[in-house]
């Protein structure tokens, strides 16, 4: 590391009695067991003491803009989502419970190729419907 002039990372918080804050040593834990190399150790400490920069800020940066291949990934995931709401609310009729119709969803997803959801489907009806608000 004595090669690099920045170390990007986010150092875990630790609390202290001035409440929550980062420091360098919280990161050795994942890092170095320092009673093996302590020369390693001390490099690390080293680094991070002088050239820590903040990493989440560089991780936004790359997450703003999305890739061609990110887009149809996000593309084809709303088209499935798109798809699985209306055949969801053609589905719906009186009788039909919230959990059923999330559910039904949740399977029109999957059968049109999502691994997972990406987001908690909300389904509300009568008395509790002005509650999604």
């Amino acid at each position: 590391m004595a090669a690099y002039n920045h170390v990007y990372v986010d150092v875990p918080p630790t609390h202290t009695r001035r409440g929550p804050r980062a420091t360098s040593k919280s990161v050795l834990k994942y890092l170095a067991p320092p009673s093996e190399a302590r020369s390693d150790y001390d490099v690390i400490v080293d680094s991070l003491t002088t050239k820590r920069k903040p990493l989440a800020p560089e991780v936004a940066r790359l997450r703003a803009i999305k890739s061609a291949a990110e887009q149809r990934v996000m593309r084809t995931a709303a088209d499935i989502s798109g798809r699985a709401h209306a055949k969801t609310m053609r589905f719906t009729r009186p009788g039909v419970s919230e959990a059923a119709l999330a559910a039904h969803f949740e399977y029109l997803c999957i059968l049109s190729g999502a691994q997972r959801l990406a987001y908690v489907p909300v389904v509300a009806s009568g008395s509790v419907a002005y509650l999604m608000l």
